[in-house]
């Protein structure tokens, strides 16, 4: 061989390498976006999948994609109004991230954060939900609320960046896109978590920096999981390895020169290049979308609204006798995921032992007792069945139907139907029925879900039925708290706040009695 052939030889060699190690990169980038979950970040645990009351989407947020997509935290993914919290305790000197709100969206970023309180800043570009520093409690409800007019409200989508500076002598100095904007006197927890809660419109953050008062810094650009460098390395060292040994397999078993053995190589890799651009193109983009529903998953839905049928019977007849003891008005709710308690923090804060509490608290001579006969998925029409079937025996003295958000798409005269059988039910049974307009959040009510609460107070207005316009008290309390999940799951304060005015106007409207 001449030293020209040599030369080349040894150059497309060289050639082969680099693009192997390319190669290998790219492996190790389709690897690092196909796994970049909260979860495999490892930085964060989403609110959502902590609570008692399990609630739609809390895990699909946790481990699918969706919420790291394009490389940036999603706080209005699968159905908005996410938390995430820092995992370690922080002793922070300083924390600054980006935000960018679109479509009337705003975000709280939460500091001072204990098991007992919390602090925060709410970012907005919503006019529902204004800029305003919040002090609160664990569950929700917010104590002290102080304008802060001087951060943006605009609702051109651009990102932003927030810098807090948390000083023990200075309070809390806060920056916005590098102009000082305010500065509030308050005590700064140490240690504290840190976290962020977004809002059902697009919420988004990225690059978030937390200086630590000994110098240690964390950053997140949420661009990767907690293995990223072992991904790479194994890509770099593994994808040559793996084309070097499949080079010398060829050359022993095919009657091929080393030139032209190297040559059809480099146009395998060139190719595999190729396909794997494509790959990581078309996964990027796809990452934002949500999985379809399969027939296998509506098949395992309607297995999971019969076992919990079934596990709530058990429940309920093993903590309570068909009678109701002497003296006690027994109150039957019925409903879905919402009455269930869906989004409660622990199972004694649900909206139906709120009720319970809030009842037996001012009552004097009576003792009340609450079922909760409600079935995640249900609708009105599964309601009426079950309630003139099993329902009626344990004779509760009130029935509570509190209903809307999944008949969105009932026919009126079925929906219809379906009320008058509860109501005449109860009413033959000598029981004292009530209807709830059953509330979604103010920021995203269906059209039909109005219809249908139009229908309801209807009604309940010509039949003399008692009905409590729980979606215009919950949107008139919009900003004492954070009341949702998501657009129908309440958080315990959410929870607590419908018991409070459930309670309240079962006295007004006369449908029970505290004293004997």
């Amino acid at each position: 061989m001449t030293e020209a052939k040599r030369a080349n030889h040894w150059g497309l060699m060289a050639v082969v390498l680099a693009l192997q190690v390319w190669l290998g990169l790219l492996a190790a980038g389709i690897y690092i976006s196909s796994h970049n979950s909260l979860y495999n970040n490892g930085n964060w645990t989403p609110t959502k999948t902590t609570l008692a009351g399990d609630i739609m989407g809390a895990f699909n947020y946790y481990f699918n994609l969706q919420a790291l997509a394009a490389e940036r935290l999603g706080l209005s993914a699968w159905h908005g109004h996410q938390e995430v919290v820092l995992n370690p305790q922080v002793d922070p000197a300083v924390i600054e991230f980006d935000y960018l709100l679109k479509n009337k969206g705003h975000l709280t970023f939460q500091f001072n954060r204990t098991d007992r309180r919390f602090a925060g800043i709410r970012l907005s570009a919503s006019e529902l939900f204004p800029p305003v520093l919040v002090q609160g409690t664990a569950e929700g409800r917010f104590l002290k609320k102080r304008p802060f007019d001087e951060l943006p409200t605009t609702a051109e989508p651009r990102w932003r960046r927030l810098r807090v500076e948390l000083g023990d002598d200075r309070g809390v100095v806060v920056f916005c896109d590098g102009h000082r904007v305010r500065t509030f006197r308050m005590g700064v927890v140490r240690p504290q978590r840190i976290g962020f809660r977004g809002s059902f419109a697009g919420t988004y953050v990225d690059n978030v920096r937390i200086v630590s008062r000994d110098g240690s810094v964390l950053f997140d650009d949420f661009s990767r999981p907690a293995n990223w460098r072992v991904a790479k390395l194994a890509g770099v060292a593994g994808v040559p390895l793996v084309g070097l040994a499949l080079c010398l397999l060829l050359r022993r078993l095919l009657p091929i020169s080393e030139k032209y053995l190297l040559f059809y190589f480099l146009m395998f890799t060139l190719l595999l290049l190729v396909l794997g651009g494509m790959w990581q193109g078309i996964s990027w983009h796809q990452k934002k979308y949500y999985p379809n529903a399969t027939e296998k998953l509506r098949r395992f839905e309607a297995a999971h609204i019969e076992t919990g049928t079934e596990k709530m019977v058990a429940r309920i007849e093993s903590e309570h006798s068909i009678e109701p003891p002497p003296g006690v008005v027994r109150i039957l709710f019925l409903g879905s995921s919402q009455t269930r308690g869906s989004g409660a923090s622990t199972p004694e804060q649900t909206l139906v032992r709120w009720t319970e509490r809030l009842l037996n608290k001012q009552a004097s001579e009576r003792r009340f007792e609450c079922l909760n006969g409600a079935v995640r998925g249900y609708r009105i029409a599964q309601m009426a069945r079950d309630f003139a079937e099993r329902w009626v025996d344990w004779n509760p003295d009130v029935v509570i139907l509190n209903v809307g958000n999944n008949d969105q798409g009932t026919p009126r005269e079925s929906w219809l139907e379906a009320q008058r059988t509860v109501v005449d039910t109860a009413r033959a049974a000598g029981m004292r029925p009530v209807l709830v307009l059953e509330p979604n959040s103010i920021e995203r009510r269906g059209k039909r879900l109005l219809q249908l609460h139009k229908m309801t107070l209807d009604y309940g207005r010509r039949m003399e039925v008692p009905v409590v316009d729980m979606q215009t008290h919950l949107q008139e309390r919009h900003d004492d708290g954070f009341l949702w999940w998501d657009w129908v799951h309440l958080t315990s304060f959410g929870q607590r706040v419908f018991a409070e005015y459930l309670v309240d106007e079962l006295i007004r409207q006369g449908v029970v009695e505290l004293a004997g």
